[in-house]
Protein backbone atom coordinates (compact mmCIF):
# COMPACT_ATOMS: atom_id res chain seq x y z
CA UNK A 1 0.00 0.00 0.00
CA UNK A 2 2.89 2.39 0.70
CA UNK A 3 4.10 1.91 -2.87
CA UNK A 4 0.59 2.67 -4.18
CA UNK A 5 0.46 5.92 -2.20
CA UNK A 6 3.71 7.06 -3.81
CA UNK A 7 2.06 6.90 -7.23
CA UNK A 8 -0.80 9.22 -6.25
CA UNK A 9 -0.44 12.86 -7.38
CA UNK A 10 -0.92 15.78 -4.99
CA UNK A 11 -4.27 17.46 -5.60
CA UNK A 12 -5.06 20.96 -4.36
CA UNK A 13 -8.28 22.95 -4.44
CA UNK A 14 -7.94 26.74 -4.47
CA UNK A 15 -10.98 27.99 -2.58
CA UNK A 16 -12.44 31.33 -3.72
CA UNK A 17 -15.54 33.33 -2.85
CA UNK A 18 -16.62 36.28 -4.99
CA UNK A 19 -13.15 36.44 -6.56
CA UNK A 20 -11.34 36.51 -3.21
CA UNK A 21 -8.93 33.66 -2.36
CA UNK A 22 -9.81 32.04 0.96
CA UNK A 23 -7.53 28.99 1.27
CA UNK A 24 -5.86 26.13 -0.54
CA UNK A 25 -6.95 22.64 0.48
CA UNK A 26 -4.33 19.95 -0.13
CA UNK A 27 -5.19 16.29 -0.69
CA UNK A 28 -2.23 13.90 -0.56
CA UNK A 29 -1.08 10.60 0.91
CA UNK A 30 -4.41 8.79 0.57
CA UNK A 31 -6.28 7.04 -2.25
CA UNK A 32 -9.61 8.75 -1.40
CA UNK A 33 -10.97 11.81 0.42
CA UNK A 34 -14.51 12.47 1.66
CA UNK A 35 -15.82 16.04 1.54
CA UNK A 36 -18.92 17.18 3.41
CA UNK A 37 -20.37 18.57 6.62
CA UNK A 38 -19.65 15.63 8.96
CA UNK A 39 -16.69 16.63 11.13
CA UNK A 40 -15.56 13.11 12.08
CA UNK A 41 -16.14 11.26 8.81
CA UNK A 42 -14.90 13.85 6.30
CA UNK A 43 -11.31 14.63 5.34
CA UNK A 44 -12.40 18.12 4.31
CA UNK A 45 -15.28 19.80 6.13
CA UNK A 46 -17.60 22.37 4.49
CA UNK A 47 -20.06 24.33 6.63
CA UNK A 48 -22.61 25.77 4.18
CA UNK A 49 -26.20 24.69 5.12
CA UNK A 50 -26.72 23.05 1.70
CA UNK A 51 -23.75 20.71 2.13
CA UNK A 52 -24.68 17.09 2.93
CA UNK A 53 -22.96 15.20 5.72
CA UNK A 54 -21.09 13.06 3.16
CA UNK A 55 -21.38 15.25 0.08
CA UNK A 56 -18.65 14.22 -2.38
CA UNK A 57 -15.49 12.18 -2.68
CA UNK A 58 -12.22 12.51 -4.54
CA UNK A 59 -10.70 9.14 -5.37
CA UNK A 60 -7.57 8.10 -7.20
CA UNK A 61 -8.11 5.70 -10.07
CA UNK A 62 -4.94 3.96 -11.34
CA UNK A 63 -5.95 4.28 -14.99
CA UNK A 64 -7.79 7.62 -15.05
CA UNK A 65 -6.16 9.56 -12.19
CA UNK A 66 -8.17 11.70 -9.74
CA UNK A 67 -11.95 11.35 -9.96
CA UNK A 68 -14.76 13.37 -8.37
CA UNK A 69 -17.92 11.58 -7.18
CA UNK A 70 -21.12 13.08 -5.82
CA UNK A 71 -22.22 10.79 -2.97
CA UNK A 72 -25.97 11.33 -3.47
CA UNK A 73 -25.95 14.81 -1.92
CA UNK A 74 -29.23 16.74 -1.68
CA UNK A 75 -27.98 19.92 -3.36
CA UNK A 76 -25.58 18.29 -5.82
CA UNK A 77 -22.05 18.92 -7.08
CA UNK A 78 -21.04 20.67 -10.31
CA UNK A 79 -17.81 20.45 -12.31
CA UNK A 80 -17.29 23.35 -14.74
CA UNK A 81 -21.02 24.12 -14.44
CA UNK A 82 -22.17 20.58 -15.26
CA UNK A 83 -24.09 18.67 -12.57
CA UNK A 84 -22.56 15.33 -11.61
CA UNK A 85 -24.69 12.20 -11.56
CA UNK A 86 -24.92 10.53 -8.16
CA UNK A 87 -22.17 7.97 -7.51
CA UNK A 88 -20.67 8.24 -11.03
CA UNK A 89 -16.92 9.06 -11.07
CA UNK A 90 -15.87 11.97 -13.28
CA UNK A 91 -12.23 12.57 -14.17
CA UNK A 92 -10.63 15.72 -12.73
CA UNK A 93 -8.20 17.95 -14.63
CA UNK A 94 -6.17 20.95 -13.56
CA UNK A 95 -8.03 24.24 -14.03
CA UNK A 96 -11.53 22.82 -13.59
CA UNK A 97 -13.93 24.49 -11.15
CA UNK A 98 -15.97 22.51 -8.60
CA UNK A 99 -19.00 23.85 -6.72
CA UNK A 100 -20.72 22.04 -3.86
CA UNK A 101 -24.42 22.51 -3.12
CA UNK A 102 -25.69 26.09 -3.07
CA UNK A 103 -22.42 27.47 -1.67
CA UNK A 104 -21.01 30.49 -3.53
CA UNK A 105 -17.49 29.17 -3.01
CA UNK A 106 -15.62 27.81 -6.00
CA UNK A 107 -12.84 25.20 -5.86
CA UNK A 108 -10.22 25.36 -8.60
CA UNK A 109 -8.49 22.01 -9.23
CA UNK A 110 -4.71 21.68 -9.48
CA UNK A 111 -3.10 18.25 -9.95
CA UNK A 112 0.65 18.00 -9.33
CA UNK A 113 2.33 14.91 -10.78
CA UNK A 114 5.87 16.04 -9.80
CA UNK A 115 6.17 13.54 -6.92
CA UNK A 116 4.96 10.69 -9.12
CA UNK A 117 7.36 11.67 -11.90
CA UNK A 118 10.33 11.80 -9.49
CA UNK A 119 9.44 8.36 -8.15
CA UNK A 120 9.31 6.86 -11.64
CA UNK A 121 12.59 8.54 -12.60
CA UNK A 122 14.23 7.04 -9.48
CA UNK A 123 12.81 3.62 -10.34
CA UNK A 124 14.19 3.99 -13.87
CA UNK A 125 17.68 4.82 -12.50
CA UNK A 126 17.51 1.79 -10.19
CA UNK A 127 16.52 -0.46 -13.11
CA UNK A 128 19.40 0.88 -15.20
CA UNK A 129 21.82 0.08 -12.35
CA UNK A 130 20.41 -3.43 -12.09
CA UNK A 131 20.76 -3.86 -15.85
CA UNK A 132 24.42 -2.81 -15.70
CA UNK A 133 25.05 -5.34 -12.93
CA UNK A 134 23.37 -8.09 -14.96
CA UNK A 135 25.44 -7.20 -18.00
CA UNK A 136 28.65 -7.50 -15.93
CA UNK A 137 27.52 -10.83 -14.51
CA UNK A 138 26.93 -12.21 -18.02
CA UNK A 139 30.62 -11.70 -18.86
CA UNK A 140 32.16 -15.24 -18.86
CA UNK A 141 35.63 -13.79 -18.12
CA UNK A 142 34.63 -11.93 -14.95
CA UNK A 143 37.17 -12.35 -12.15
CA UNK A 144 36.21 -13.09 -8.56
CA UNK A 145 37.07 -9.61 -7.17
CA UNK A 146 35.01 -7.84 -9.85
CA UNK A 147 32.14 -10.24 -9.15
CA UNK A 148 32.27 -9.48 -5.41
CA UNK A 149 32.39 -5.73 -6.05
CA UNK A 150 29.52 -5.91 -8.56
CA UNK A 151 27.34 -7.80 -6.08
CA UNK A 152 28.24 -5.42 -3.25
CA UNK A 153 30.03 -8.10 -1.26
CA UNK A 154 33.24 -6.07 -0.74
CA UNK A 155 33.06 -4.32 2.61
CA UNK A 156 35.07 -1.40 3.85
CA UNK A 157 37.63 -2.81 6.20
CA UNK A 158 39.49 0.28 7.40
CA UNK A 159 38.73 1.71 10.83
CA UNK A 160 40.13 4.94 12.22
CA UNK A 161 40.48 5.08 16.00
CA UNK A 162 41.32 8.44 17.51
CA UNK A 163 41.95 9.93 20.96
CA UNK A 164 44.10 7.03 22.12
CA UNK A 165 46.52 7.39 24.97
CA UNK A 166 50.18 7.87 23.93
CA UNK A 167 51.01 4.61 25.69
CA UNK A 168 48.78 2.43 23.41
CA UNK A 169 50.72 -0.07 21.30
CA UNK A 170 49.87 -2.55 18.53
CA UNK A 171 49.19 -5.54 20.87
CA UNK A 172 46.72 -3.39 22.86
CA UNK A 173 44.72 -2.61 19.71
CA UNK A 174 44.85 -6.22 18.51
CA UNK A 175 43.39 -7.35 21.82
CA UNK A 176 40.75 -4.60 21.75
CA UNK A 177 39.51 -5.53 18.23
CA UNK A 178 40.04 -9.33 18.25
CA UNK A 179 36.27 -9.97 18.41
CA UNK A 180 35.77 -8.05 15.12
CA UNK A 181 37.62 -10.61 13.01
CA UNK A 182 41.04 -10.92 11.43
CA UNK A 183 43.10 -7.72 11.57
CA UNK A 184 45.12 -7.13 8.39
CA UNK A 185 47.31 -4.32 9.72
CA UNK A 186 47.56 -1.64 12.37
CA UNK A 187 49.26 1.69 11.76
CA UNK A 188 50.13 3.93 14.69
CA UNK A 189 51.72 7.34 13.96
CA UNK A 190 55.16 7.52 15.52
CA UNK A 191 55.85 11.24 15.08
CA UNK A 192 54.99 12.37 18.61
CA UNK A 193 56.15 15.94 17.97
CA UNK A 194 53.21 16.52 15.59
CA UNK A 195 50.59 15.52 18.18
Amino acid sequence: LEEDKKSIPILTLEVEKEGKSLETATFEGNSYFILGAHRRKCHYVMEHPSISRLHSAIIHDEENGPQLIDLGSKAGTTLDGESLQNCVPTQLKSGQIIRFGMSTRSYKVNIDYTVVQKRFEQEQRNLQKDLQILQKLEDPNIDQETLKTTLGLVKQDTVYVGNLAYSVETPDLEEMFEDCGKIKSIRIPSDFSSK
